[in-house]
């Protein structure tokens, strides 16, 4: 996880207001909380059915300076350190495998690099 110091751009400020409906407060908190308790693509076995779609989803709208964080049925993409650029929908194949992925992390207590193909 990386640290939980960090800034949001106006362009997530405006996103988020209009894809999530969310006042100022409330993109705060959820830009924490993705950093805090969202699927990192970066921290994912490379193997896997969640890795593979997150990346391909994610290779169109990331640079080398960027991360994708999935959080609650969106991609939040951050520059670093920490600048939350901007929030997409994510498509519902990585909703369904996360979800599968979270159930699984909650189940076995961690987070293990199984295979969710």
């Amino acid at each position: 996880m990386h640290s939980v110091d960090y800034e949001i751009s106006d362009h997530f400020y405006n996103r988020a207001k209009h894809r999530v409906g969310l006042p100022k407060r409330g993109v705060s908190r959820l830009v924490k909380n993705a950093l805090y308790d969202g699927i990192y693509v970066d921290y994912l076995d490379p193997t896997s059915k969640l890795y593979k779609l997150m990346k391909s989803f994610t290779n169109k709208h990331t640079r080398s300076d960027r991360f994708a964080v999935y959080y609650r049925q969106y991609m939040i993409l951050f520059e670093h350190p920490n600048i939350a650029v901007t929030i997409l929908y994510a498509p519902d194949s990585i909703v369904k495998c996360a979800n599968e992925y979270y159930k699984r992390r909650t189940d076995n207590g961690c987070n293990t690099a199984k295979s969710l193909s």
